[in-house]
């Protein structure tokens, strides 16, 4: 039931978005638009299954420490 209302949550924010994007000839939005909303209903769609996702801080942590060198006291 969850998966269900998931799936027409995006569909009505896909129907909503694309065709004025289209229409108006916007392709890099377009590709913009659908690479967010593809990361965004996968990413709800594991929630939604019970699947953990992996918490990005650490990797921005690993990332701005110890190969940047940056540290903010």
């Amino acid at each position: 039931m969850n998966i269900l209302l998931l799936v027409i949550v995006f569909l009505g924010v896909v129907l909503f978005e694309i065709p004025n994007l289209i229409q108006k000839k916007y392709w890099r939005e377009l590709i913009t638009v659908t690479f967010f909303l593809s990361i965004g209903f996968v990413l709800s769609l594991l929630l939604t299954m019970g699947i953990e996702v992996p918490n990005p801080s650490k990797a921005l942590v690993y990332i701005f420490k110890d190969v940047l060198h940056l540290s903010y006291h």
